[in-house]
């Protein structure tokens, strides 16, 4: 023990102070006398260990250094011999002359240097030992991976510490593994690095470490061996599943693990347990026992090889239990309220389901009303007719026409022009009286051309839903279309077939809910989970369904859904179309043709090609609503649908004679007054008007298609509204909904063999054993089928039973595997069932052993 400090001491703290280990070695912060503890440790009285080179405290010139050490005394075989620089990895010495060479390295400073010889008897020796490193190159210190050791798969981590002279630092650590590249490692302020490398998979592999500093190279060598592949573990005993007809004693388990580069450990232990260490023979082969305990435990045994790599096995161990088993039939908690809101929705029901969900039937005489009303009136809603395209200012005009504003140039009415002139009567008056409406008045009405748009072009397309109530055209709006701002309607209501769709593609949007929207949803479970026991395992339970569904909903108690954030009239925007044909379509020339009878009463269309259109076509949809307009004209007089009259002109009486018969139009002069048109059906007459004004501005026969652009159609629905028509609607979907979130049980699995119930009359408490009614269909398959009063399981007594104090039933799992049911004890609350094997059963492994 030494009580002062030399003076090589204290130039040595200065040189140093900057490592605090240094200082707290040396003593240089404290006054209190260094003791550096007794060098020697021996195994009894003479058997040492002696450090040859270098001497205590040495200063080294390299931080590579070499240690030789003599055993002084050995009676005993030596197995091998260590040395450790603290924090540092072990590295194995080598025999040379009768001395022990042991090489590692150091950083800068002062190192402690442990010693360990492992001698043949299992005792070891150990000796501390000091060196000191003050050179400029850089100090190497490796944490891991050790000299000549195995590591497991790629990539190895290699870590460790570098140090430089006080005032300098480390600028550059590389690793590199047998002929790669050198890797960069990742340098930390305390000198501490770390990098990934992969190594081929071979025995030795040199790994060298490079530190630069201060222009300065220190270079250090590793030998490692890469072993990527898991030792070979085998059972002898017991099989991977054990069922013991006793819990008490100890369970043997014994085997062999194998290894190309050596085994390092065997642990055995219950999975809910510390695992403990087991001797393992030069040959691989191992024995221990394990205490056993009641019920089922997972025994765990593992198999770990010098580069880390591990093999494990699992065993079930199952001996003799008891478990009680409620009596009473147990409802779940079974009502349970969400608060979902759109995000929440989409992670609960997926896209598929979103699209199969309907919300409400979107009326759609609501929102093809508001199209035309736009139409008709496009300032009074905001609209700029001269942005659209000419076929759709086009359209606009013929809607708007009134006889006032009729231009006939071009069609066959132009005659009629010369003849009104030639009786000195206006064009308008003249149509006017003929229609019986006034000359400002539109040839169609909102309501005719509405009655025509939905009859013809709406209706016939196939995502159209007629009302079973009204008839009214409806579209079913679902989950997945309001989450989308509607924007799915552009495919609904767009093209499909044959039939062109009623929007044009990519245009239709519409913000329906809000950033506060959220749905509240009360549900009642219709499970009810019974007691039961899985024979192999313990306690299980079982899931029976009380109703057709799994949930329940009550959409119509406001207390059990809200749907709140809906927005009051949203605005759809959408781009209108109506697609003419192909070709011109001439008047009929026939009276008597398309002929059908209405209350008694016959009408005819007339034999024009327009009535052999597809409905949804321009042409159609204009003749139509004419023929719906005009057809019952002068119904109240006598004959009914019968009218005419007659202009004079000076003396010349009848000098224009105009004749209506159910809409055909005839015109007969006299004495020179004009050419009349040809005599025709009024809708034929309005369809050439409105095909010639179609095309105006040159348009090709065929192209004249009408876009008209709506940005702002408004749904005539609040939130409220909304919320109104989606309950019923989703009431009739309450099955597809428990469908959506709890599946409908068909393929409900279980682990249980047999449960409990009570029976309803007698309140006794029953056995059952599990079959196709309580389960998906064929998922539980048992060689035997319920319960058995013998042992042989001869004798059924059938699926169930009554549980009675002491009764003893024999049952089989899947497995084969057989069992006895006592039961122990009933109460009021519950029975007591005791389950044991038959017979122990995987205590060995057939063929057992690594072959």
């Amino acid at each position: 023990m030494r009580t002062v400090i030399s003076l090589f001491e204290i130039r040595l703290c200065l040189h140093v102070v900057w490592t605090a280990v240094v200082m707290t070695s040396l003593g240089c912060a404290a006054d209190a006398p260094l003791d550096y503890g007794d060098p020697t440790y021996s195994v009894g009285d003479v058997l040492q260990m002696t450090v040859v080179t270098p001497a205590d405290y040495a200063d080294m010139p390299s931080s590579n250094i070499e240690v030789r050490v003599r055993l002084d005394n050995l009676t005993e075989g030596t197995t091998k011999v260590t040395i450790r620089p603290t924090g540092g990895a072990p590295s194995p010495c080598e025999m040379s002359g009768g001395e022990w060479v042991c090489r590692t390295n150091v950083l800068h400073g002062v190192s402690t240097l442990d010693l360990l010889a492992y001698l043949s008897d299992g005792r070891q020796i150990k000796r501390v030992h000091h060196v000191q490193y003050h050179a400029e190159a850089p100090g190497i210190l490796v944490f891991s991976p050790g000299h000549k050791t195995t590591v497991g798969k790629n990539p190895v981590t290699v870590a460790g510490k570098v140090s430089a002279p006080m005032f300098q630092s480390v600028e550059q650590v590389e690793v590199r593994a047998g002929e790669h590249a050198p890797a960069k490692a990742t340098l930390f302020d305390d000198g501490s690095f770390t990098v990934e490398v992969n190594l081929p998979s071979a025995t030795g592999v040199p790994l060298w470490i490079e530190a630069r500093s201060n222009g300065l190279l220190t270079t250090t060598q590793l030998w490692v061996t890469q072993d990527p592949i898991a030792p070979t573990l085998c059972l002898t005993q017991p099989a991977s599943t054990v069922r013991l007809s006793e819990s008490t004693g100890t369970l043997k388990i014994a085997g062999q693990v194998l290894d190309n580069t050596g085994v390092s450990s065997v642990s055995v232990g219950w999975a809910d347990d510390e695992l403990s260490n087991v001797k393992v023979a030069a040959d691989g082969t191992f024995v221990t026992e394990v205490a056993l305990g009641a019920g089922t435990q997972t025994l765990l045994v593992y198999a770990i090889d010098l580069g880390g790599n591990i093999a494990e096995k699992t065993i079930s161990v199952s001996t003799p239990f008891e478990t009680v088993l409620t009596a009473t039939n147990q409802d779940l908690d079974n009502t349970f309220t969400l608060t979902l809101g759109v995000d929440d929705l989409k992670a609960l029901i997926g896209t598929a389901d979103q699209r199969d969900l309907v919300l409400f039937m979107l009326d759609m005489e609501d929102i093809v009303g508001a199209a035309i009303d736009a139409m008709l009136d496009p300032i009074a809603f905001g609209l700029s007719p001269d942005r659209w395209d000419v076929a759709s200012q086009n359209l606009l005009g013929i809607l708007q026409m009134t006889p006032e504003t009729v231009e006939l140039s071009g069609t066959v009415l132009a005659e009629m022009t010369q003849l009104a002139k030639a009786l000195g009567i206006p064009v308008p008056s003249m149509f006017g009286k003929l229609l019986n409406i006034p000359i400002t008045q539109r040839f169609l009405t909102r309501q005719q051309l509405l009655a025509a748009v939905l009859e013809n072009l709406v209706k016939p397309h196939p995502n159209i839903v007629l009302d079973p109530e009204t008839g009214r055209p409806t579209l079913p709006v679902t989950m997945y279309d309001a989450f989308e701002n509607m924007a799915p309607l552009n495919e609904k209501l767009g093209a499909v077939g044959t039939h062109p769709g009623l929007v044009a593609p990519g245009q239709v949007y519409s913000e329906v809910l809000t950033d506060a929207f959220s749905m509240e949803l009360t549900a009642t479970s219709n499970l009810v989970v019974r007691d039961g026991i899985d024979l192999g395992v313990g306690k299980s339970y079982l899931f029976q369904k009380s109703a057709r569904d799994v949930l329940s909903f009550d959409f119509n108690d406001e207390k059990q859904f809200k749907m709140i954030g809906v927005k009051d009239y949203p605005a759809v925007n959408m781009v209108f179309q109506m697609v003419e044909s192909p070709s011109f379509v001439p008047a009929g020339k026939v009276q008597n043709a398309g002929c059908f009878f209405e209350n008694g009463e016959e009408f005819c269309r007339g034999d024009s090609p327009v009535w052999q259109l597809d409905t949804w076509s321009l042409e159609y949809v204009i003749a139509d609503a004419a023929f719906g307009a005009f057809r019952g004209l002068y119904n109240d007089s006598d004959p009914p649908y019968v009218n005419g009259f007659s202009y004079d002109i000076g003396e010349v009486k009848n000098a224009a004679k105009v004749d209506w018969n159910k809409g055909w139009i005839s015109i007969v002069t006299e004495s020179n007054v004009g050419d009349p048109p040809p005599p025709s059906y009024l809708w034929d007459t309005l369809l050439e008007v409105a095909q010639i004004r179609l095309h105006d501005g040159e348009i090709p026969e065929g192209t004249a298609n009408a876009l008209i652009p709506l940005p702002s159609v408004y749904v005539p629905l609040s939130g409220e509204d909304v919320a109104a028509k989606v309950r019923p609607m989703l009431s009739k979907q309450a099955s597809k909904l428990s469908y959506i979130l709890a599946g409908d049980h068909s393929d409900y699995q279980t682990l249980c063999d047999i449960y409990l119930v009570v029976d309803p009359q007698t309140d006794d408490p029953v056995l059952w054993f599990v079959g196709d009614y309580d389960v998906a269909q064929g998922s539980k398959k048992y060689p035997k089928t319920g319960f058995f009063s013998d042992a042989a399981f001869l004798n059924s007594i059938g699926d169930h039973f009554t549980a009675k104090e002491n009764a003893e039933v024999f049952v089989m799992d899947e497995s084969g595997d057989s069992f006895r049911l006592t039961v122990v004890a009933v109460g009021k609350t519950g029975v007591t069932i005791r389950v044991g094997a038959l017979t122990d059963q995987g205590l060995t492994v057939s063929g057992g052993g690594c072959q």
